[in-house]
């Protein structure tokens, strides 16, 4: 009973507080999760007990059953739209509570990604500027290194035109004198090419000589005669296309080709920095085009000048140009097509001195028409060797004794003796002629210089040994046209010289070209071929007085008559 009554009351006030449960809800829906909480567990969870415990303790024969039975079943249904009530507030706070939090979440991430784009936007901004700021800064420092390497340019050209009109300055006895040796007057050999060589008019002439015949010293002493509007540039063995450049910029005075270390120091300091602003290293077409532009404005500022008068034509002599040509480059094209094209246009003249190699790789470019005298310079005269040992040696050797004491001996070297030095050792070959004189200055005995020249020939006979002839047939090759020269005096044409290989070997040229690298031969004038000096042609006598039935064989594979070469 006692339960009955507490649930009556408490469901009198359950009716009593039906008006609040709307101030509940709106503190429900407002997130307010203490009174959800107290909403939920308290009055739910009580009135359902409250209505169980009713429904099981009713007492059927109590007088007031039918009202207790109408109030409970009252109870029941405000239990009932409350429960309803309660769920629905709860699942709507719930599905309410949940959206929120998504919402809060999308907020978050939204300010998040506007912070991101906002700091990615600043980025974009900071990397842009420093960039425009970089190309700008890149972009200003390109056009002055580019204005100052077109000034450079321009002022170089200048001072090359102002090299050309001032011609060659070399000290005179650079030509004359070299290692204390006074040499052979060439004056002849001289004349005859300055005789193809007009001031008035465009040439181009090329000299040919084979090595050691005194072709550097001509094309000095040409250059030193001429003087005037003349450029002399000097090749040498080994170079590198580098240098091949630098020799040629040195020698007009162009600046940005010009090794450094042969500026002034202010040029210095400029070429170190524009180096870093050319993309490459220039080329040796290039300089050929440098050099077209020289030509060009001189040809424009004479005739200016000049005003319709003879006009005196600007000489480039290149001397060794078969320093031009290697495995690795082949620059005689070029400065064949310069020197045809200088001509035509009457820029310049032209005169290259070279080897009868050279001449035969002139002789296959397109440039080949161009050359307007070829000229076929000779090795001294047996004569001329003669004079040139007399007057270097001055009578006088350095005789040593045995305390080290030095004293001058006067020992007087007769005709005879020197001529037998001109035909064993030295031929016509006037490099061979300098180590004679030097040798015999040193009081060496006649035949040890003898044999020191046939050392050196055996020396370059390495891989072709007289011993080796049954074994391999281009050392009866080789050996074939040695002992035919050697029958001709030291001299045959190439005709020949082809047949006596080519009878035994498949590759003549190849074998003669090795020859003459070896220098044991050489080109002696135009289609013709011999001794390399006298060294050479000694040691093949000497062998042949050993060998004679050997060098009889030989004859059957050599030439019954004499072939003669023409073009």
């Amino acid at each position: 009973m006692k339960k009955l009554k507490c649930c009556k009351i408490f469901s009198s006030s359950i009716k009593l507080s039906t008006s609040s449960r709307s101030v509940l809800k709106s503190l429900v829906n407002n997130n307010n999760n203490f009174y959800l909480n107290y909403y939920n567990k308290f009055f739910h969870t009580t009135i359902i007990n409250l209505s169980v415990t009713d429904s099981t303790n009713a007492n059927p024969s109590d007088n007031n059953s039918s009202s207790s039975t109408a109030s409970n079943n009252n109870i029941a249904t405000n239990n009932n739209t409350l429960n309803s009530e309660i769920m629905n507030s709860t699942t709507n706070t719930t599905n309410s509570s949940n959206n929120e939090k998504k919402e809060e979440e999308v907020k978050e991430q939204q300010e998040k990604k506007n912070k991101e784009d906002k700091k990615e936007d600043k980025k974009k901004k900071a990397t842009y500027s420093s960039y425009f700021k970089k190309w700008i800064t890149y972009g200003l420092l390109t056009a002055t290194a580019i204005t100052i390497v077109n000034y450079q340019e321009i002022f170089s050209e200048r001072n090359a035109i102002e090299k050309l009109k001032q011609g060659f300055q070399e000290d005179i006895n650079t030509v004359q004198e070299q290692n204390g040796l006074k040499y052979i007057d060439r004056s002849d050999e001289l004349g005859r090419i300055k005789s193809y060589i007009p001031r008035s008019d465009s040439c181009f002439v090329v000299v040919i000589g084979k090595k050691g015949s005194g072709k550097t010293i001509l094309s000095k002493q040409l250059a030193k005669d001429l003087k005037q509007q003349v450029i002399y540039i000097d090749f040498h063995k080994d170079m590198k296309e580098k240098q091949i450049i630098e020799t040629i910029a040195k020698a007009i005075n162009y600046h940005p080709y010009m090794n450094r270390n042969d500026l002034p120091f202010p040029k210095y300091v400029t070429s170190s920095l524009l180096e870093i602003v050319r993309p490459s290293k220039p080329t040796f077409s290039e300089m050929t085009q440098v050099i077209k532009r020289i030509g060009e404005k001189f040809k424009e500022q004479q005739e200016r000048k000049e005003e319709g008068n003879n006009v005196i034509m600007p000489l480039l002599i290149f001397d060794n140009i078969d320093a031009l040509q290697s495995r690795e480059f082949n620059f005689l094209l070029d400065l064949v097509e310069l020197a045809n094209i200088a001509a035509i246009k009457r820029w310049f003249g032209t005169v290259m001195f070279g080897t009868e190699e050279a001449y035969q790789q002139l002789k296959n470019t397109s440039g080949h028409s161009g050359i307007t005298s070829t000229l076929f310079v000779n090795g001294i005269t047996k004569e001329e060797g003669i004079q040139f040992i007399r007057e270097n040696i001055n009578h006088t050797i350095n005789t040593n004794t045995k305390n080290d004491n030095s004293s001058l001996t006067t020992r007087t070297i007769d005709n005879e003796t020197v001529s037998l030095l001109i035909d064993k050792v030295c031929g016509d070959h006037l490099q061979t002629l300098n180590d004679v004189v030097s040798k015999l200055k040193q009081n060496k005995s006649i035949e040890a210089i003898i044999q020191e020249g046939m050392n050196e020939t055996k020396t370059n006979l390495r891989g072709y040994e007289f011993g080796q002839i049954s074994n391999f047939p281009e050392v009866f090759a080789v050996w074939n046209l040695l002992s035919y020269m050697l029958k001709l005096n030291g001299e045959c044409s190439k005709s020949e010289a082809y047949y006596c290989i080519g009878k035994v070997y498949h590759e003549p040229n190849v074998l003669i070209n090795n020859l003459i690298q070896r220098d044991l031969i050489s080109y002696t004038g135009k289609d013709t071929i011999g001794f390399y000096n006298g060294s050479v042609r000694t040691l093949v006598e000497r062998i042949k007085q050993k060998h004679v039935k050997t060098f009889e064989e030989f004859e059957q594979y050599q030439p019954k008559e004499r072939i003669n070469d023409f073009e």
